[in-house]
């Protein structure tokens, strides 16, 4: 049986709708927009400059709020900014963060943001964003720190884990719908951080050099696409862009957010060191300094004034976006009681079940068969940690989370598995296991305080690798950028220990990034990337390995069979420069084989993509549409779920261009024996080019290609051809 998909993907993906109350996009509602602003001026004239002031930063008592909350075990307190009842304005409550909120106790871990990216389910992303609202709203916040967009430019990054990975497409597209998901639910959603924060070491010192068309059309694209649907506010990096701090540069906070792209919303900085100067970050349209007033505190300003460095007029231009945005949300604390959290938990779940990528599947050695397995044997020293992922500005607090081992336990109880278990230290006993098991669960990866937001300056690595450091408050540990994208060393040592035993082996990857596995993924038959999972992801794991869930996972990122093969990422930088290609254009540039492409992802189903064709016409016009559509079926016996990724590139041009780009993507759930057709519906304007000389957009004329597949790997892939003149 054959169904049609009458899905128009018009470069987004298509919206999803959410039923609620608030509107995504209030910058468009001509009547919100009225009443803001006439509500802006006139409190613009109440205010004295004082009362202004407090408008532009986090608050005074800010150690004060936070130190009962901490001990309390609570995590940070929510963040008032600004706020003046004698004139009836609200302070904005502030909390983190990506993978769910970071105030309180009993909040759901979802699975972190990479491994949400790894779903390609944009629908889902946008339920999730409506929990975390909800949860936000619970604490009596209304300002939340995410979507986190910082493009994956190395899979070093420490904070990879926090964003979406390396194409500005997919990027995009995740980061808009979470931010829908967020705004639908009352409360203000923060694009972060404003821009080229891919290093995580050097985030305070480096200076990024970048020429304007990487820039516009590489690091920039898809926080262009949620400033167009309305986010409310920007939070900027630390680092500098071209020799300026990204919280006082003209360029990206004046030229490129408020002149370019027309944002009416508030830009605010990141918590430490984001705020250098007053006069130049206020010149430049830095509206809130965060998170203790220093350099905005009305004493300052008010000195600036009085030298001649700032105006009063510059003041009221820098607090208007503040105020209209607040009076156009409708800001108030929306508090909400939650009764009941298991639909988030649920929610978690699927998201955790949906990201497991399968990167090896030798001779279909998964799924397992429960009449073949009747000992399993899980093996590592993550077992029985909560590895939820970093213990910074993302750390969740939930109550719910559920172990590695617990989980297998449990699952081994209700099919009467005989479980094995050890945590790999002692290699005689680790090795009489493993010849006991049919089959060798090995879990191995990352923890929090080895890669992740560098949380403390002074820490130092452990002796003991298997050790789970904690310090005050159960925070602070090294994280930071990795110096290597292998596993540690205990994890190798592990998995040759295991290896010299047993062939039989699954291993199971947890991390937040790309992990190479030259050394050792030819002695293995399957291997599956798991991530850091969240408070329900654990559970998942088991059923995905007796097939009780297909894996339906693709990769956010590439992963390469070498760290040279990649762009240089320093441990340490005062000066980077970032080039026009990284992730899987820069290895298409090089004709560099990956080891995993970029969008790879196994199934335990076959499902093939037919050849794809242009439907309306094969040579095009700037104001055209391109009409793309292919058959996709499923030939094998099982239901299973395939991602039909769009991939477009540009030939005979005099224009550099990469070799192909992803332009557009839709999973698609299929029956067994079933086929249905997708339909990609992509405006010609979306091929566009920046073009430095002119600074504007252009559709660089000739050939072009265009492949339908289900990773970047289109080697095997007929293209589709057209022209545009």
């Amino acid at each position: 049986m054959m169904r049609i998909v009458l899905l128009l993907f018009i470069v987004t993906c298509g919206n999803v709708s959410a039923q609620s109350s608030f509107p995504t996009n209030p910058f468009k509602d001509v009547v919100a927009v009225h009443y803001a602003d006439s509500m802006t001026r006139l409190k613009l004239q109440e205010l004295s400059l004082e009362e202004k002031c407090e408008e532009m930063a986090g608050p005074k008592n800010f150690v004060a709020l936070n130190m009962k909350t901490l001990f309390a075990g609570k995590g940070m307190a929510i963040t008032p900014i600004g706020g003046n009842s004698k004139s009836g304005i609200p302070s904005v409550y502030f909390t983190d963060g990506p993978r769910g909120v970071i105030v309180g106790k009993g909040k759901t871990g979802f699975p972190v943001p990479m491994a949400r990216a790894a779903t390609w389910n944009v629908a889902l992303e946008q339920k999730i964003g409506m929990a975390i609202a909800d949860e936000v709203r619970e604490e009596g916040a209304g300002l939340i720190g995410t979507p986190c967009m910082n493009l994956l430019r190395h899979p070093a990054n420490g904070r990879a884990q926090e964003g979406f990975g390396e194409d500005p497409h997919l990027v995009g597209q995740m980061a808009l719908h979470l931010m829908q998901g967020i705004q639908s639910r009352g409360v203000m959603a923060t694009a972060k951080h404003f821009a080229l924060n891919s290093l995580e070491n050097s985030r305070y010192t480096v200076n990024v050099k970048i020429d304007e068309r990487t820039l516009q059309e590489v690091y920039l694209p898809h926080f262009k696409l949620c400033i167009d649907n309305g986010v409310a506010s920007v939070m900027s990096a630390y680092n500098k862009v071209n020799g300026q701090y990204c919280g006082e540069n003209n360029h990206l906070l004046n030229d490129v957010l408020r002149k370019q792209w027309g944002f009416r919303g508030f830009v605010h900085s990141d918590w430490e060191k984001g705020v250098y100067s007053t006069a130049p970050s206020i010149r430049a349209g830095m509206n809130v300094e965060m998170m203790i007033p220093k350099f905005y505190k009305y004493s300052v300003v008010n000195k600036a004034i009085q030298s001649g460095d700032l105006t009063l007029a510059q003041i009221d231009s820098l607090i208007y976006p503040t105020l209209f945005t607040k009076f156009l949300f409708d800001y108030q604390q929306h508090h909400i009681r939650i009764k009941d959290a298991s639909d988030h938990r649920k929610l978690a779940y699927q998201a955790a079940a949906e990201s497991a990528v399968l990167l090896k599947n030798e001779n279909h050695f998964l799924p397992l068969q429960h009449d073949k397995m009747k000992t399993i044997a899980i093996v590592g020293s993550l077992l029985e940690s909560q590895n939820e992922g970093d213990h910074g500005s993302s750390y969740v607090r939930n109550k719910h989370y559920t172990s590695l081992l617990t989980a297998f336990t449990t699952y081994a109880k209700e099919n009467h598995i005989t479980l094995l278990h050890d945590d790999g230290r002692n290699v005689k006993r680790l090795q009489s296991i493993c010849k006991k098991a049919d089959v060798v669960v090995v879990i191995a990866g990352y923890r929090f305080d080895e890669e992740g937001e560098y949380v403390s300056r002074t820490g130092k690595p452990r002796k003991d690798p298997y050790k789970r450091p904690y310090g005050v408050f159960g925070t602070i540990g090294v994280g930071g950028d990795r110096p290597s994208l292998s596993l540690k060393q205990r994890d190798l040592d592990l998995l040759n220990n295991v290896t010299r035993v047993t062939k039989s082996v699954v291993v199971n990857l947890i991390g937040g990034s790309a992990i190479t596995m030259e050394e050792w993924k030819d002695k293995v038959p399957a291997i599956m990337m798991n991530w850091y999972y969240g408070c329900e992801g654990a559970k998942t794991i088991p059923q995905l390995l007796f097939g009780e869930i297909n894996p339906s996972g693709k990769l956010p990122f590439t992963i390469p069979v070498s760290e040279k093969d990649l762009p240089d990422f320093p441990l340490k930088a005062d000066s980077i420069t970032y080039g026009y290609y990284h992730g899987y254009t820069l290895l298409d540039k090089k004709q560099i084989k990956p080891a995993f492409p970029f969008g790879f992802g196994l199934n335990y189903a076959d499902i093939e993509i037919g050849e794809g064709k242009v439907t309306n016409r094969f040579q095009l016009h700037e104001e055209d549409t391109i009409h793309i559509e292919c058959e996709v079926t499923n030939t094998s016996d099982i239901s299973g779920t395939e991602v039909v990724q769009l991939y477009i590139g540009c030939e005979n041009t005099q224009v550099d261009h990469p070799i192909k780009l992803l332009r557009s993507f839709m999973k698609l759930e299929f029956r067994s024996k079933e086929s249905m057709f997708a339909f990609f519906r992509l405006p010609v304007k979306e091929l566009a080019y920046y073009d430095e000389k002119t600074q504007s957009w252009k559709v660089a004329k000739g050939d072009y290609k265009a492949w339908l597949a289900n990773s970047s790997d289109v080697s095997n892939t007929k293209p589709i051809t057209f022209s545009i003149r």
